[in-house]
């Protein structure tokens, strides 16, 4: 009964270990699949703001020379945040 009693003991620790191990585990995905979406975020407030800019850059009057410098100034000079 005694030996039974360590086994049973020796299981539990193991499985009190794995238990452990997964809940890092998944604290770890969990910081990376936050910063994933914030960055996610980020890349689509940027696309948004470029087709803002393109949409109306259609608009616009291309056989000015001076317009279409400043269009093309205006895409290269913003970033992603």
């Amino acid at each position: 009964m005694e030996q039974m009693l360590e086994e049973l003991g020796g299981r539990w620790a193991a499985v009190c270990k794995w238990v452990e191990d997964q809940w890092l585990l998944l604290q770890e995905v969990d910081i990376k699949w936050k910063t994933f979406h914030s960055k996610t975020r980020l890349f689509n407030l940027w696309l948004q703001e470029k087709e803002a800019v393109l949409a109306e850059m259609q608009a616009a009057n291309v056989s000015d020379a001076k317009v279409v410098l400043t269009q093309v100034h205006t895409l290269k000079v913003s970033t992603i945040h």
